[in-house]
């Protein structure tokens, strides 16, 4: 008799983690969305209205997180005395290199409890159809049901990948890189208006290393640019890219949605969660 195969774990959901994912200190803590808090983020962000120049949506996140983070992975950016008064413990250039060098995973889980803790878990949103132009359906859902995937562990979430083609680095032949979450400082730099796809930027961002360029003198490349995959082959980049998506560590945003129009019973479509539109983040998205 054959042993039955044992089931498969649940995922973990963001509603029961309640806390970033990759980082090693996975806490977090916000302040109350009050009229106060309102009217003080609005200023701050027209003060840095010059760091939001074109499509930047990525780098206003990074803002409100500044502002409405008190702790984040271990870091205390400001200290509650009275109640509901904050005195800041980091200035705002200190805040925004943390944020900065964070993993984009975990930014992202960031901004979905922010919105989670200040608003509703309970969200409703526009999504436009793809058998239709111009059409938009109406979904529903809550957002402490958005499952992680791949482990908690930042460590295991690297992994080797072999080129196709040897590529000049700096000066020296590459034949392999070291593969990891994206930090989120990639993502600040897009200008885009919907997250979609990787090019050499987000590739970029999360190259870990290569053997050919680190240990020399016990030293070690951690920042990696476009400039520096100049010369790695398309096919390359591609499987880089789509070995990336399989290897996704951390909160899993597909939705899906039902057009009602399409078929007598409608017809379901997969997205993800619009995070970077305005409605997001507003009461009237209910």
């Amino acid at each position: 008799m054959e042993k039955e195969k044992e089931k498969e774990a649940p995922p973990v959901t963001l509603g029961e983690h309640r806390g970033l994912w990759l980082s090693d200190n996975k806490t977090i803590g916000f302040k109350p969305w009050k009229g106060l808090q309102e009217d003080e983020m609005s200023e701050m962000l027209r003060k840095n209205s010059h760091k939001l120049e074109g499509t930047k949506v990525c780098k206003k996140i990074s803002l409100m997180l500044t502002y409405m983070c008190v702790n984040i992975a271990g870091h205390v950016f400001w200290e509650e005395g009275e109640p509901g008064v904050y005195a800041e413990r980091m200035t705002q250039g200190e805040r925004e290199s943390i944020i900065s060098g964070m993993y984009e995973t975990d930014i992202l889980t960031a901004f979905v409890l922010m919105r989670m803790a200040c608003i509703d878990e309970e969200i409703s949103m526009k999504m436009a159809s793809p058998y239709k132009k111009d059409r938009f359906c109406r979904w529903s859902g809550n957002l402490s049901d958005l499952p992680f995937s791949g482990t908690p562990d930042s460590s295991v979430s690297t992994w080797e990948y072999k080129l196709d083609s040897p590529a000049m680095v700096r000066g020296k032949q590459v034949r392999s890189f070291l593969v990891g979450p994206s930090l989120w400082r990639t993502a600040e730099l897009l200008e885009f208006d919907s997250p979609s796809g990787t090019n050499l930027s987000t590739i970029a961002g999360a190259i870990k290393g290569s053997p050919e360029l680190d240990g020399e003198q016990g030293h070690k490349v951690t920042d990696f640019y476009t400039r520096d995959l100049y010369d790695v082959s398309k096919k390359d980049i591609s499987r880089i890219g789509k070995l990336m998506e399989k290897n996704h560590s951390g909160l899993n945003m597909e939705i899906e949605v039902l057009d009602k129009e399409e078929g007598r019973d409608g017809r379901t479509f997969v997205t993800s969660v619009p995070w970077i539109y305005p409605d997001f983040f507003e009461d009237s998205s209910q």
